[in-house]
């Protein structure tokens, strides 16, 4: 607080004694161009110092710790997202159990393999209905 009342003391000093310079015409032209060019430079440092007191970053002694922390949740938040899409490939709401997944992954390859896709086009639906299947195997073997 008192670094805001000290700047808004300087500029107003400061601005009073530009205004009364360029009312006299003291200041030549070209000079009150530099002056104006070093008093926001100034101000905008004193902002940027203000403003890193005031909403700075507090650091902390377990800073590594929270950031180990930080990078397994998102790690967990993207398996997560993983497994979810898995589900929705095959159709299925994920409180469904294993059984019913693998029930839902044969059905799903045999009409694939009996529709009359192209063969390139049914070479990418079993890619990924086998990588749905891959994740959710994954997922209900660590959670069983």
């Amino acid at each position: 607080m008192t670094i805001f009342l000290i700047s808004i003391i300087f500029f107003s000093i400061v601005g009073s004694i530009l205004r009364s310079a360029f009312y006299f015409e003291i200041v030549p032209f070209i000079m009150k161009y530099v002056i104006i060019f070093v008093l926001m430079t100034f101000g905008f440092i004193t902002l940027v110092i203000l403003f890193s007191v005031l909403f700075g970053k507090k650091s902390t002694g377990s800073e590594a710790q929270s950031q180990n922390y930080s990078d397994a949740v998102e790690l967990n938040n993207v398996e997560q997202m993983k497994v979810n899409d898995a589900f929705r490939i095959l159709g299925l709401t994920p409180n469904v159990s294993y059984t019913k997944v693998s029930e839902r992954y044969y059905e799903l390859t045999k009409k694939i393999n009996q529709s009359k896709m192209t063969e390139e086009r049914k070479k990418q639906v079993l890619e990924e209905l086998n990588k749905a299947f891959e994740i959710l195997t994954e997922y209900y073997s660590k959670n069983a």
